[in-house]
Parts: C-alpha cells; structure tokens; sequence
C-alpha cells in the first residue's frame, strides 16, 4: 500500500475512493482528474462533516456518504474478522470523532451496542404539550388522541390502511395559525423509550410487537430486533393479512391493486 510520511505521520491512499486518508483521520485529500489541465492528478481536502450520530464524513460522487472512520480502518487497521459473526467498528475512548486508528477496534454488534431496557416511567413528556404513555395511549393538553390507520381524500375514492398514526396540533404564533400533524405511533414509543432492547444491535432494525397485535402499543409488547427475525415476520404478515382485510372490507376489489403492492405482501 502506498505511504507517505508528513511531519512523523503516516498517510496512505484509499483507492477504493481515490482518497489520501492519515492514520488520525485527520488529514484527508482527494485526488481527481483535471481533464481542463491536460489531464493533470491533482488533489484537494474535501469538506468533513459531522453526522447526527457524531461520526466524520465526507461526501463521495460514486459512493456518496463516506465515513473517515472507515477510511481509517481500511487503511490502518486490522481487516474485518471473517467468521460469520456481525461486527461493527468502535470508538474505545468513546469520542465518535476520534477516529485515530488506535482508537478503532472491531467488535461484535451485541457486545458493542448492549441490550437495553426500556424506560419505566409511566408517562413521558413530548413538545406540543404531547405526553405519551408506558401503556401506549397518547394525549395532547390532556386530551387522549385517537390512532388513526386510514388515508384519503377528495381525489381519490379509495380508503387507504398505513401504519398507525396520531395527529396531533401545532400552533404557528408568528403566523397565528394553527396546524395539524401526524406521527407513527411506533416511532412516538420509540422517542419516548418505551421500545426494550437496543435498535443498533441489529443491521436491518424494526420494532416487534410479541403478541402479533399491530395496535398494541403497551411498552412491554415492544422490543427491537432485526427484520430477518423469525418472529419479525410472523408479526409483519399478520399486520399484513390485518389491513388488507381492512382494505377488502372498505373498497371491496378496488383493494386488488393495491394488494399487489409490495408493502402489503408478505416476507
């Protein structure tokens, strides 16, 4: 592999990226092609980002998001252990933009990412003056809000099934207007951390409900696993079978289309 030292670092190409990555990340160089000068190689620093989960990147036209760490890791690290088992790469001291190679280490996605449970407060407060529920019932200024599973309306004539909702209200002051808003009742539990388990131990997260019932949102009845779980699918083809009997029930064989889509086939 190609090396260089600067200043007693040692920097080496990426080539999968065309990218010059140093052993602390912190030197980054990308080499391209200047066909406007006689086909010239020549280089600059891309602009490094940080992600909303805390990691550096940088944007690549061929591969698009590209993370310092992995450029790291592929040049200055250990490969990937091979064994069959899921491994991720992990910060040791903690500091996502630490992305020294000492610093980086393979480990299993259980033992990295640890099960854990959900919250035990009885009610979480939300914005808006929402508060949730460890029973999965959702009020809004003291009001329970009704789950809501249809969509619709004046230009269409069929009554559509989608995931579980809640509207709930929000008021503009600056525009002194008031407006309405959903939320996927899964995703409200999963804010307020009523889901047990632990979403990044799994490469393909969803949340599970044990008892197979779409619609029960008690926090013991939630739990992360990955959509190749066995138990996943059972509940997915359940749901499935759920709405579009719903859908068969409110259009008749105007649901025959849109039975065919994917979202309502089973896995």
């Amino acid at each position: 592999m190609e090396e260089e030292i600067r200043n007693g670092v040692r920097i080496r190409k990426h080539y999968k990226t065309s990218t010059k990555i140093s052993e602390d990340g912190l030197i980054v160089e990308k080499e391209f092609i200047d066909k406007a000068d006689g086909g010239k190689l020549k280089k600059y620093n891309p602009k490094i980002n940080v992600g909303s989960e805390g990691l550096r990147y940088i944007e690549n036209k061929q591969y698009g998001r590209v993370h310092i760490q992995d450029l790291v890791a592929d040049c200055f690290c250990p490969p990937k252990p091979n064994d069959g088992k899921d491994y991720v790469l992990v910060h040791k001291d903690g500091n996502l933009q630490n992305d020294h190679y000492k610093n980086l280490e393979w480990m299993e996605r259980k033992q990295a990412y640890p099960n854990t449970p959900a919250t035990l407060e009885k009610e979480v407060k939300m914005t808006y003056g929402i508060k949730v529920r460890r029973d999965g019932k959702v009020y809004q200024k003291g009001k329970l809000l009704s789950v809501g599973m249809t969509s619709g309306g004046m230009d269409t004539d069929i009554v559509g099934v989608i995931e579980p909702f809640v509207e709930y209200e929000v008021h503009h002051r600056q525009w002194k207007r008031y407006e309405w808003k959903r939320i996927n009742v899964d995703r409200l539990m999963e804010i307020a951390g009523y889901v047990n388990g632990n979403k990044e131990q799994f490469k393909d997260p969803a949340i599970l409900h044990k008892d197979n019932d779409w619609l029960n949102f008690n926090s013991d009845n939630l739990e992360w696993t990955d959509r190749s779980d066995p138990r996943y699918r059972e509940y997915h083809n359940r749901k499935v079978d759920d709405m579009n009997a719903l859908g068969r029930k409110w259009n008749g064989d105007k649901w025959d289309y849109m039975e065919k889509q994917d979202r309502f086939q089973h896995v």
